[in-house]
Order: C-alpha cells, then sequence, then structure tokens
C-alpha cells in the first residue's frame, strides 16, 4: 500500500498503461494459439485413416502445445487480475466509453464515483456529455482525440450529481481497429478543482503582494519628495 502512496501520478499512468498493452498482447497471443489448436484438431479428424502409431507419434505435440496454451491463459489471468487491482485501487476515475457525441459508459471504476457521486450503476445508464457542464464541450473534445496524440491531457468542467461544479484533467486513449476507426476510448480522470482554486489562490495573494509593494514605494518616494521640499 505504501509503494502505491508513493508513486507518482505519471508512474501510475505509466504503469496502468503497460498493463493495458500486455493484456491486449496475451490476448492476441491467446486468440492466435487457440486458433492453432483448432487448426491442429480439424487436421486430425480428417486423417482417418491415420494409424495408431501415427497418432501415438502426435501426442507429445499436442501435449506441448496443450502447456503452452494453459501458461498463456495463466499470464493472461494474472495480468487481467493485476490491472483489475490496480485500476479499483487508484483514486483516478477509469473509464472505458463509446466514441459517439454523446457516448455511453462501457466500464468505469469505483473512483468515478468517488468523484462524480454518480453509482456505477447510474453511470453506465447516463451519456458522458450529460456529466460536461457545456454537453457541446463533447464534440470539441472528441475532435481532439482523434487529432492529438493518444495520452494528451484536456481540461474538462464537469457537474456533480449534487450539481457542484468540478474540474478534472482527463487523459483519453482511444483504441482503434485495423483500418483506424476509434471503437471505444479507455479516459482517466483526476479531480484537480482544490489544486486549481489553490493555484488561482497563490495567484492572487501574489498580486496582492505586487499591489502592496508598489503602495510602500510609493508612500516611501512621497516622503523623500516631501523631506526635500522642507
Amino acid at each position: 500500500m505504501a509503494e502505491k502512496i508513493n508513486k507518482t501520478r505519471e508512474e501510475l499512468l505509466n504503469e496502468l498503461e503497460k498493463l493495458r498493452q500486455r493484456v491486449a498482447e496475451l490476448e492476441k497471443s491467446n486468440i492466435a494459439e487457440r486458433e492453432e489448436t483448432s487448426k491442429a484438431f480439424r487436421a486430425s479428424r480428417r486423417k482417418q485413416r491415420t494409424s495408431t502409431a501415427e497418432l501415438r507419434k502426435s501426442e507429445p505435440g499436442r501435449n506441448q502445445l496443450q502447456t503452452t496454451l494453459r501458461v498463456s491463459e495463466d499470464k493472461l489471468v494474472e495480468s487481467e487480475e493485476k490491472f483489475r487491482s490496480l485500476i479499483t485501487n487508484l483514486k483516478l476515475g477509469i473509464s472505458r466509453s463509446t466514441p459517439e457525441p454523446g457516448g455511453v459508459y462501457l466500464e468505469v471504476n469505483p473512483a468515478m464515483s468517488e468523484i462524480t457521486g454518480y453509482s456505477r450503476e447510474e453511470l453506465l445508464k447516463m451519456k458522458v456529455a450529460d456529466l460536461y457542464v457545456n454537453p457541446k464541450d463533447r464534440k470539441a473534445v472528441l475532435e481532439k482525440v482523434k487529432s492529438a496524440p493518444a495520452g494528451t491531457k484536456t481540461e474538462l468542467h464537469l457537474r456533480k450529481k449534487d450539481g457542484s461544479l468540478i474540474i478534472v484533467e482527463g487523459t483519453p486513449f482511444p483504441v482503434r481497429d485495423s483500418t483506424g476507426k476509434i471503437l471505444y476510448i479507455d479516459g482517466i480522470i483526476e479531480d484537480i478543482t482544490e489544486r486549481k482554486k489553490a493555484a488561482e489562490r497563490i495567484l492572487y495573494l501574489n498580486e496582492t503582494l505586487k499591489v502592496i509593494r508598489n503602495i510602500n514605494q510609493l508612500i516611501v518616494q512621497i516622503d523623500n519628495e516631501t523631506e526635500l521640499l522642507q
């Protein structure tokens, strides 16, 4: 737990992206091996006149293939469990949504509920655009997702279930098919409302101090000029 707390946001995002890629690679590998197994099975069915000796000869190969398949499946399950644990425990909102202007959530992690105030069931039933303070902003975000590199950060203004407004930093990762069409969008959001308020407060204080310094300098200047006139 301490290791998770000490990791920076960027480290968590990088780890999350690596896990996403690893799961995808294992899924592809698993599919390929299943296809290979299926082809081998169909080939063996076609060879109805294969002798018993030939069948015994091919047995080690089938066992090796089955062992490889089991190892691959175990690795896939392990990566999926690690991936699921990471997105469940993160305080960053993680979601998968469709790329339409309205958009719908396909999956969300618990932090999405903490950030927005909506339950998982409510989020899965509502449109993504309904979370925006201005739903029309969703279209601009989608255009940016299409043209900008994956992982480009975007500042979003959202409305929570209780009506309060929040500012989040969104990091979208569009998932495309072989033709480049976006199938869905994996997104990460972080509530930066308090950070923005703190930054604005610091800016206000700095501007106030600057005005005070200018006033003090003016007072000193006036005092000096007054002394010279006396």
